[in-house]
């Protein structure tokens, strides 16, 4: 481990604060700038491009900026088809998960940012008026029957995504080369089912696959399920191994701020965290409402570990728009992490 002075971070975190204090460095994977998703509940695009922006950099495909908003625009479709076709009756908000991501890159592939921002203002996002747009005009057809209804509604939502965001280009200049959306992906060479995304909660059972009860997981995405002390460990290897994760959980906590750039809890050493953390999530003390981007891990001069997230609300508190998070918080307020599979341990890979 290396000895780091904040102050010589300061390129990667702005503790210009409180220069006097000296972290180690366990852990840190690669990754591009912080963003910002600004007015739009697109934590779960953020945090995922992100993490697949670090995975080319570790598959040695280059440094990139990839478009939130391109993921955006093509899931709204498909999260609409399944409101529909659940007669209105699931929960249809702007939020989604990190496999939401990985399933539209499956079907529609990858566009770089400066090919496609879906501004909804000058260099920014606002998605008031969006959302608000696509939540009438659903609410308002969801019990609709008629013979040509799935052709009909289709040509309403993508107007009304055009009308806001745009539309993407099929065909764009990038870096000097003129690229298709498949000649860009297949470059990418990203594969989306080499991913996982885990968890870990005693109400199902280890080593198998569940759908999580979550009510932004609409499109009834798998997780698979471990042993917290496996899922802790799966963390730390992969981190150690340049892997880095996406972050699923509860950002409601009192102890989380991004003003201070902690999130901290505070329960006895000698907790039952497996037991704890089912009782949060079986209460709903525990919410399932950010996504965020799991790069590295740091001790303190107090032998304290923190683990280093990048948000995506801009360069904002203390660490300039990154989080340090206890070894509690994570413990307790993770609720599920997507990793490629090879950063799994082999015992865990054998299983699935």
């Amino acid at each position: 481990m290396n000895k780091i002075v904040f102050i010589v971070l300061f390129t990667c975190l702005n503790f210009a604060s409180n220069a006097q204090s000296i972290y180690d460095t366990i852990s840190f994977v690669k990754h591009t700038s912080i963003k910002n998703q600004q007015r739009s509940g697109t934590c779960w695009a953020f945090g995922t491009i992100s993490f697949i922006e670090s995975e080319l950099i570790r598959m040695e495909k280059g440094e990139h900026d990839l478009g939130e908003m391109y993921i955006v625009f093509n899931t709204w479709p498909r999260k609409i088809e399944m409101h529909l076709r659940m007669q209105g009756e699931n929960y249809f908000t702007m939020g989604g998960q990190m496999h939401d991501v990985m399933r539209t890159i499956s079907k529609c592939g990858l566009m770089p940012e400066k090919a496609y921002g879906g501004y909804t203002m000058k260099m920014g996002h606002d998605h008031s008026s969006l959302d608000t747009a696509l939540f009438r005009y659903v609410k308002d057809i969801a019990n609709l029957t008629y013979p040509d209804f799935v052709n009909d509604y289709s040509i309403v939502v993508d107007s009304i995504l055009v009308s806001h965001l745009q539309k993407p280009p099929q065909n764009f200049y990038y870096k000097h080369k003129e690229y298709s959306v498949a000649e860009f992906s297949e470059k990418m060479a990203l594969e989306p089912q080499d991913y996982i995304t885990i968890t870990s909660y005693t109400h199902r059972p280890y080593y198998e696959y569940f759908v999580l009860e979550d009510r932004f997981n609409w499109d009834a995405g798998l997780y698979y399920n471990l042993p917290l002390k496996v899922f802790l460990q799966t963390v730390d290897d992969a981190l150690e191994s340049g892997y880095s994760l996406v972050w699923d959980g509860d950002v409601s906590e009192t102890g989380f701020s991004a003003a201070s750039g902690f999130a901290k809890l505070d329960f006895a050493d000698d907790s039952d965290w497996e037991k704890l953390r089912q009782k949060m999530y079986d209460n709903h003390q525990t919410k399932i409402d950010h996504v965020m981007h799991l790069v590295g891990k740091l001790k303190n001069s107090n032998n304290e570990q923190l683990y280093l997230i990048k948000n995506s609300w801009g360069k904002i508190g203390v660490h300039n728009g990154y989080i340090l998070m206890d070894s509690q918080y994570f413990m307790l307020k993770t609720v599920a992490l997507m990793v490629h599979k090879d950063a799994l341990p082999e015992n865990v890979r054998n299983k699935l």
